[in-house]
């Protein structure tokens, strides 16, 4: 391999190095992930309104008190689901709605080791998953965000908390009282959810 070989070589290595440290730029990282976040919202935006378009919605009717205080009544595209012993709902608003001194982006329900409608103790359950009777189960699965992005202002069921944590649910709807703490403060939510 002669000079000129090397000389293309090097060239060629010095185009390489200086492509990729353009991509990694600051500016350009930043141009990246403002796309794809973009691009993200926008699909959950299209979801949101397919899920409207299709009917599926429930009506929430929620009051907080403690760290937050407020009572809101919307109606917002749902989603239920009863898969592999859990029976999951999840709420979530385009834009958040104001909720007294707060917004609601999102709030979730689930209930693990669910069989049928009834009544169910989240503490109780937590207990018997940690003793090993029921599959282990994190309480992260049940929140209330008041942003479209979960952050440290997100507030997540505390099973350790006096009353405890209950979901009933029933045919048409559940009824919800959650003691929640977030990096922020803690709530207490209490409500309906009909479908």
């Amino acid at each position: 391999m002669g000079w000129k070989d090397v000389a293309k070589l090097a060239t060629g290595l010095v185009a390489d190095l200086t492509e990729k440290a353009e991509a990694y730029r600051p500016e350009a990282v930043a141009a990246r992930e403002a796309e794809t976040e973009a691009r993200e919202e926008g699909e959950r935006r299209d979801r949101l309104a397919e899920r409207s378009a299709a009917g599926d919605t429930a009506e929430l009717t929620i009051t907080l008190a403690g760290g937050e205080q407020g009572t809101l009544t919307v109606t917002l595209p749902c989603e239920r689901e009863e898969e592999d012993g859990w029976w999951r709902l999840r709420l979530e608003s385009p834009d958040p709605v104001l909720l007294g001194s707060t917004a609601l982006a999102s709030f979730s329900l689930a209930v693990p080791s669910y069989a049928d409608p009834g009544r169910y103790d989240l503490a109780e359950l937590q207990r018997r998953s940690e003793a090993g009777e029921i599959d282990l189960w994190e309480p992260f699965d049940l929140h209330l965000s008041p942003v479209t992005e979960v952050d440290d202002r997100t507030w997540f069921v505390d099973v350790s908390a006096s009353p405890a944590p209950v979901v009933t649910i029933g045919e048409d709807g559940a009824d919800f009282d959650l003691p929640l703490a977030s990096a922020v403060n803690a709530i207490r939510a209490v409500g309906t959810v009909r479908w």
